[in-house]
């Protein structure tokens, strides 16, 4: 059984990856670019996103849609006025929402605590290999070569199998 220290040291981890490779200290948060990633992750999951994006005009893969959501939600509102910023209480509660609902997900999946707990070690591990580079929208690039030897899906896989 996994203990709440490990998973806490994992999490340390995670934040001290975003101050020191990514460049995302804290204090730097910003709700539009943590919406189009969110969006982002939650399009890789839709089989029929094409669709969306051909309603939405945009281009058809995750990235460029999650841009086009966000910023169809963002701005200036239609009579004139600018969207109210969401508070940082507001965000910090969606952003604990999301990983409620997203440990949900997958214990309906079937997987252990002990196997969620594994993966996210294995995506940390994968993604801190992916190094500093960002794209417009901030999100961090992935390197030549990273699919061929850091991509976690193998390792996820057996996890999953149980193995």
């Amino acid at each position: 059984m996994l203990h709440k220290k490990q998973l806490f040291n994992l999490v340390e981890d995670i934040c001290k990856l975003n101050d020191t490779s990514w460049n995302n200290p804290k204090g730097s948060y910003d709700a539009s670019k943590a919406a189009a990633l969110v969006i982002e992750e939650a399009l890789e999951k839709l089989p029929l996103a094409d669709k969306l994006a051909k309603q939405l005009g945009c281009d058809n893969n995750p990235k460029s849609l999650a841009r086009c959501i966000v910023g169809l939600t963002t701005g200036d509102n239609i009579d004139g006025t600018m969207n109210e910023s969401v508070p940082p209480v507001g965000a910090f509660d969606s952003s604990l929402d999301a990983i409620f609902i997203e440990v949900g997900n997958m214990h309906m999946q079937g997987l252990t605590p002990s196997q969620i707990v594994d993966g996210l070690q294995v995506v940390y591990t994968a993604n801190s290999m992916k190094g500093s580079a960002k794209d417009s929208n901030g999100k961090i690039t992935k390197p030549d070569q990273w699919e061929q030897l850091y991509a976690p899906e193998p390792k996820l896989q057996v996890i999953m199998d149980g193995k």
